[in-house]
């Protein structure tokens, strides 16, 4: 290939480049030939700019004149309807010959299409050369603005969902999330992860989907829903599991996380676990009419979750007199509690089986009211008739002794009237 072909090519490449990085580091061009005043330089807050920004842009205005003064020198800033202005204009009384001066903007760019966006910067002031008014000039320049694309995903409106009041031991749950791109670009090979906050074991809580989920493309603007399904199996422990759900564009540095807590809750389960009594007096297990007893009443707790104010209360025969209400308190998982009645059964009730309703009220891992039942029969023997001996025996000396008075008395009575006819 000729040589001169070749270093041509290489000139264009050459300048094709230089005009590439020119184009992207310049915020201003003018076409101030001629003009009094020229664009010395520009600053830009922030860098790069997106939609949606804040913006400050400082123009820094040059008198190319070395002998021309400007006065009442004033910018003003051209937005159109992409643009809300904050501040629009700036002015400076005097700028001298070779002097420079910064013009302030701020405005606030709306959710617009990445690209470059014009807007007419009028500079206007009155001209001396030598003391002699030249009278007044108004100049505008172009200001090209640049306004980059992105991709920014957000995950909003996360939650847990359970098949009732909270999550348990034992069942299926929903972990739900949206997935929005809130930036300009489409937001491309989306994957959303449900990962644990420390290590990377679910542990005794096991994924019954993916826990990374490959998402299509996500446009500006567009918003998805992800879902994963949690098994809480029935050796998890109650409690708080924290975990983070996560969503990347493999194709940019996106990347949202948020803090998901699944409060694990478990059920207390009461059962009667035992009734016994005790006999005032007596060792023995068999009731009669008008024995004193006491009776205990033993619950166990077989669930996962502790049964707080736990009470027992008795409804029996009225001839089963005491006390029928006990309060236990709290019972923990796998652990009992107590409740025992003194009682009396009364002469008066009837022999044979006597029903006892057991009601045992507690509140749940929700502070809700439970109730279960329980009846049992206590056993009710007659008091069997004992043949009186003590009695019998204190009526004999009763009688001995009433004997031997008459008798003694009979004596005294004869020996009285002996001493009567002697007497006579």
């Amino acid at each position: 290939m000729n040589l001169k072909v070749i270093a041509v090519k290489k000139f264009f490449f050459l300048l094709m480049v230089l005009s590439f990085s020119f184009a992207e580091a310049q915020v201003l061009v003018s076409s101030d030939y001629g003009n009094l005043f020229e664009v010395d330089s520009t600053v830009i807050n922030p860098s790069p700019l997106y939609p949606g920004d804040e913006v400050t842009l400082n123009i820094i205005m040059k008198n190319r004149g070395s002998n021309t003064v400007a006065e009442n020198v004033s910018a003003v800033l051209g937005l159109s309807n992409n643009f809300v202005s904050v501040i629009n204009s700036d002015s400076v009384d005097f700028v001298g010959p070779l002097d420079t001066q910064t013009f302030v903007f701020k405005f606030k760019l709306k959710d617009i299409e990445p690209g470059t966006y014009k807007l007419p910067l009028n500079l206007s002031y009155e001209r001396f050369t030598g003391g002699t008014s030249l009278g007044s000039e108004s100049k505008e320049y172009q200001v090209l603005l640049n306004v980059s694309g992105y991709r920014s995903l957000d995950i909003t409106n996360t939650r847990v969902v359970a098949s009732g009041e909270a999550p348990h031991v034992g069942e299926n749950i929903l972990v739900l999330a949206d997935v929005k791109n809130n930036g300009s670009l489409e937001s491309r090979n989306v994957v959303v992860r449900l990962v644990p906050e420390t290590g990377a074991s679910f542990g005794d809580i096991v994924p019954l989907s993916e826990t990374s989920l490959k998402v299509s493309n996500i446009a500006p603007g567009e918003q998805i829903d992800v879902e994963f399904s949690l098994y809480l199996s029935d050796a998890l422990l109650p409690g708080v599991y924290n975990y983070k759900l996560t969503a990347s564009d493999l194709d940019s540095n996106s990347v949202d996380s948020e803090n998901v807590s699944i409060e694990v809750k478990g059920s207390p389960q009461l059962i009667l676990s035992g009734v016994d009594f005790s006999i005032e007096g007596r060792d023995d297990k068999k009731l009669f009419q008008g024995d004193s007893f006491s009776l205990s009443i033993q619950v166990d707790n077989i669930g996962e979750e502790k049964a707080q104010a736990v009470e027992v209360i008795l409804s029996m025969d009225e001839a089963l007199t005491g006390i029928n209400e006990s309060f236990i308190g709290t019972i923990d998982p796998d652990d009992s509690g107590s409740a025992i009645f003194d009682l009396t059964i009364l002469p008066s009730i009837a022999v044979g089986d006597s029903p006892v309703k057991i009601s045992i009220n507690y509140l749940d891992e929700f502070k809700n009211k439970q109730t279960f039942n329980k009846e049992i029969n206590l056993f009710v023997h007659a008091r069997p008739v004992s043949f009186p001996f003590f009695e019998v025996i204190l009526l004999i000396i009763l009688l001995v002794a009433a004997y031997f008075v008459l008798k003694q008395g009979r004596r005294l009575i004869d020996l009285y009237e002996k001493i009567k006819k002697r007497k006579h």
